[in-house]
């Protein structure tokens, strides 16, 4: 995963059937992804990795940017699509990822 993601990891069995990235909404965290995570190894064989996202959760420290106009603003979503692209290549590797979201983790989707 990107060094500067905090992550969960979810996986239920020995040959997981696929591979989700879960993205939380906007002020949200990556436990608000937990329950989905955990139906969806439980039920579906999906390994779920559920992340915090920059300014967000356990990565909240990494972005110590005040956001004051709209060009900065858009530098930080800038920020955050590089990090979930560069995630999704590297669990890309060996295997198709789904990329799912809530609220704004859905529209970065």
């Amino acid at each position: 995963l990107a060094q500067s993601l905090a992550c969960t990891t979810i996986v239920r069995a020995r040959e997981p059937r696929g591979r989700a990235l879960l993205l939380h909404g906007f002020m949200g965290c990556r436990g608000d992804m937990y329950g989905l995570g955990k139906y969806l190894a439980v039920s579906l064989d999906i390994e779920c990795i559920c992340v915090d996202l920059l300014y967000h959760g356990d990565t909240a420290q990494l972005g110590s940017k005040h956001v004051s106009t709209c060009t900065e603003a858009s530098a930080c979503v800038g920020e955050l699509l590089s990090e979930i692209e560069h995630t999704v290549r590297e669990l890309a590797r060996d295997a198709p990822v789904i990329l799912a979201g809530y609220s704004m983790g859905a529209r970065l989707a």
